[in-house]
């Protein structure tokens, strides 16, 4: 079995965006809901239009402004 730290490393090293991962933990700290319900929860949240198409806006805006430099 491989640890957290390494799943990340790996992912990483693929071109995948680690730093800012979202637990469940996030969810039930603020409302008493069990593991499953707080996956669905950030599950819906991560694939909703709205925070792909926010997503996708902001890359926009920051590779914009990186060719502006």
């Amino acid at each position: 079995m491989i640890t957290k730290e390494q799943a990340i490393d790996t992912l990483k090293s693929l071109g995948y965006y680690v730093d800012n991962l979202w637990h469940i933990d996030d969810v039930q700290q603020n409302y008493n809901l069990d593991n499953d319900d707080a996956y669905e929860v950030l599950d819906r949240i991560m694939q909703s239009e709205y925070m792909v198409s926010s997503i996708f806006e902001m890359i926009d805006l920051e590779v914009k402004e990186i060719e502006n430099e």
